[in-house]
């Protein structure tokens, strides 16, 4: 049981950490764009 839900845990952190980085790039290479065009 323990190992399931630590397997659940990880997965959900990875999909919360695609959906932070998805969001992320996009904001910091038009700041870049930005600051050097």
């Amino acid at each position: 049981m323990s190992k399931i839900g630590s397997k659940i845990l990880f997965l959900g952190l990875h999909v919360c950490f695609q959906g932070v980085l998805s969001t992320v790039r996009p904001t910091t290479s038009g700041v870049k764009n930005r600051v050097s065009p």
